[in-house]
């Protein structure tokens, strides 16, 4: 991982976090007793903010971009 961590996210419900930052990540980490990265995405954009909607469907990202 490169550059600044802007956005974290914790689902609602499950034991993982998503996290954005300035190399154009969106990481998706368990939080269980592995600690590990369970997905992972470039983005167009650097990431701003993350978010997981309440029932943890869905996860929104904001980018630097707007």
């Amino acid at each position: 991982m490169q550059g600044e961590l802007w956005g974290l996210g914790l689902h609602p419900t499950k034991q993982i976090c998503a996290t954005v930052s300035d190399d154009r990540t969106l990481r998706v980490w368990d939080l269980g007793a592995d600690h590990k990265m369970i997905n992972y995405k470039i983005l167009k954009q650097a990431g701003r903010s993350v978010g997981f909607s309440s029932d943890g469907k869905y996860l929104a990202v904001g980018q630097k971009d707007g």
